[in-house]
């Protein structure tokens, strides 16, 4: 009889693309699913899902449902006095790359805090594509990044009844 051989993980066997979301900054529902649905028409079906973001924010009632529909997996910040939450984003995104091969990354941010991260993922052969709430999006940023999605309001089709 022949044994069985554990499966190895190879970076072929992995997606290519990871929606990466600073949720300290990019929270509404309405504004995660529209960055959600336009990444997937970007990337593709399949993509990685990782939210990095002060735990309590991201055990919301009113954002489980959104983690459901978007198969999120997620990272709360250390429970340290300084919030880890960009730096965790930023070790993330380098273990995607290195360890799964992932090339195509999308940040929801808008944070110039991640104009660093960009730049090294694409002086290794990424694409990086920012989306941006205005409110905390950085001067130039569009110079960092492959692509820029801003969201000053709610696209029309999502705003709906909410007006925040």
């Amino acid at each position: 009889m022949v044994g069985l051989q554990p499966l190895t993980a190879t970076p072929s066997l992995h997606p290519r693309a990871a929606l990466l979301i600073d949720a300290d900054n990019f929270h509404h529902p309405k504004q995660l699913l529209a960055v959600f649905s336009q990444f997937r028409q970007h990337a593709g079906k399949g993509f990685i899902c990782h939210v990095h973001g002060d735990g309590k924010l991201l055990q919301n009632d009113a954002l489980k449902s959104v983690w459901i529909e978007m198969a999120a997996r997620l990272f709360p910040c250390l429970p340290l006095r300084k919030n880890t939450t960009d730096v965790a984003l930023v070790a993330d995104a380098l273990v995607l790359h290195f360890r799964y091969g992932v090339t195509r990354f999308a940040v929801a941010s808008g944070d110039a805090d991640f104009a660093p991260l960009s730049m090294q993922l694409r002086e290794l052969g990424c694409e990086v594509t920012c989306y941006a709430r205005m409110a905390i999006a950085f001067d130039g940023m569009v110079s960092y990044y492959d692509r820029v999605v801003r969201f000053d309001v709610l696209p029309l089709s999502l705003a709906g009844s909410s007006a925040s």
